[in-house]
């Protein structure tokens, strides 16, 4: 089921024009990974592999 609401998320953001810029829809991954996260559909580790993965960049969150 996880698997499934996150490929369904990502797909999502295919829909996203392009034009927003590569900032923008980075900020807009990171959202939604996050936001999946904080439902407990993702862990913390898989968020930061997944935007990594997509991006090739590192996503930095402050610890607790």
């Amino acid at each position: 089921l996880g698997q499934e609401i996150l490929f369904n998320e990502i797909d999502e953001l295919k829909s996203v024009p392009l034009s927003i810029g590569k900032n923008n829809w980075g900020q807009l991954l990171k959202g939604k990974l996050i936001d999946l996260a904080l439902q407990k559909i993702i862990s913390l580790d898989d968020v930061k592999y997944i935007y990594q993965f997509i991006t090739d960049e590192i996503l930095r969150l402050p610890t607790v």
